[in-house]
């Protein structure tokens, strides 16, 4: 699982970078949000926890 999401982690940031390089800053937005919820899906349950 955590191949999976790390992969799909990288998927987000090349969207990102991409979008963000072609001006199409509210789709890049979009992407940048998927790879924040990536990264905090990835750091498992206790991340959200830290935040408190």
């Amino acid at each position: 699982m955590t191949d999976a999401l790390a992969r799909q982690a990288d998927e987000a940031f090349g969207s990102y970078l991409r979008l963000l390089g072609a001006r199409r800053f509210h789709e890049a937005a979009a992407a940048l949000d998927a790879l924040s919820r990536t990264l905090e899906e990835l750091q498992g349950p206790s991340a959200s926890l830290d935040e408190r």
